[in-house]
């Protein structure tokens, strides 16, 4: 496992913590490759894992009538952790999935809160990836409801995760934005042709 300490310090939430810290999870935790659609917890769990993605994508969501809504989106560097039964104590009110083929660090939640309760340092780490996780929570809600079209909402929505969108399935993202995966196709393309340029020899007529 400790083969992945470089790795681990690279991620911005990692950066700052001392090697010692990191290998002590590194020597406590387990290493999964998991196939695409692979779930991590899944709704009404009480799993007490930490997960951190050291490759892939995943992205939280929940059934509602029946249709799968997107909530979240998690991608390289990201912790995952079924919030709901460890800082709770409630089962789990959605499901993780794997987007895509993932390489994922998991460790204890006991094994976490021992850390915490000795390392200031860590508490700060773990503070800051709680207040990121509420961030983009609240961030879907702006989305879903503060901006006047659903293309400028779009492009909000990469803003906040950058070009990893394209990574994406469209299905996914249209669900996040509670679109229709045909209009997410066709804001695409209106993106995509706003951002066309001509040919030097192509006149551009005004009418």
């Amino acid at each position: 496992m400790l083969k992945y300490l470089p790795i681990l310090k690279k991620f911005l939430l990692l950066r700052e913590i001392p090697e010692d810290i990191l290998t002590s999870f590194l020597k406590n935790s387990n290493f999964l490759e998991l196939k695409k659609k692979n779930l991590l917890y899944v709704k009404g769990s009480t799993d007490n894992k930490v997960y951190f993605i050291i490759k892939g994508l995943a992205r939280r969501y929940n059934v509602v009538g029946n249709k799968e809504v997107t909530e979240l989106f998690y991608a390289e560097g990201d912790f995952v952790a079924n919030i709901d039964f460890i800082f709770l104590d409630g089962s789990s009110r959605s499901t993780v999935e794997c987007m895509s083929a993932c390489k994922v660090i998991s460790f204890s939640s006991d094994f976490l809160f021992r850390e915490l309760r000795t390392n200031n340092e860590l508490q700060f780490k773990m503070y800051k990836a709680l207040s990121t996780y509420n961030k983009r929570l609240d961030e879907r809600i702006r989305l879903l409801t503060n901006f006047p079209t659903k293309k400028l909402s779009y492009l909000r929505f990469r803003e906040i995760y950058g070009s990893i969108v394209d990574s994406f399935p469209n299905k996914d993202v249209a669900s996040y934005l509670g679109i229709s995966p045909e209009s997410m196709t066709r804001i695409k393309k209106q993106i995509k042709m706003d951002f066309v340029v001509p040919e030097k020899d192509e006149k551009i007529s005004m009418y």
